[in-house]
């Protein structure tokens, strides 16, 4: 399974520079600290998608799918932080939130799709 082929790959890229965009745009507006963390978070993401994709076993790569499903839940937590602390406006974060729960779904459907012995590659477009 190439990491380059799956589609939740992409959106994971896509929620990590979305979520950059809003910390550059909130610079000096707030908290940094804490959209340091939200940009570690979903930064994460899509590395523990590619590292699971290098994995040789079924179960490796749930293992760290669910790593991944772990920094999106972290993702979606410090979003709505910042949130909270009036670091992002009720627009942006919807649209920051849509993008995660997205991504979300999508992971957790290509974990649940391998299984032990499985050929990984009935996932690819998930």
């Amino acid at each position: 399974m190439g990491v380059r082929d799956l589609r939740v790959w992409d959106a994971a890229r896509r929620l990590a520079l979305e979520v950059r965009r809003a910390a550059d745009a909130a610079r000096g507006v707030g908290d940094g600290e804490l959209w340091s963390q939200a940009r570690r978070a979903a930064d994460s993401v899509g590395a523990n998608i590619a590292e699971g994709c290098g994995r040789p076993t079924p179960t490796d790569r749930r293992r760290f799918f669910a790593i991944g499903v772990a920094s999106l839940r972290e993702t979606q937590h410090r979003l709505r932080t910042c949130y909270d602390y009036e670091l992002l406006s009720e627009q942006d974060y919807q649209r920051l939130a849509g993008l995660a729960a997205v991504t979300r779904r999508m992971l957790e459907a290509l974990s649940n799709r391998i299984s032990a012995g499985a050929d990984a590659r009935r996932a690819v477009n998930e």
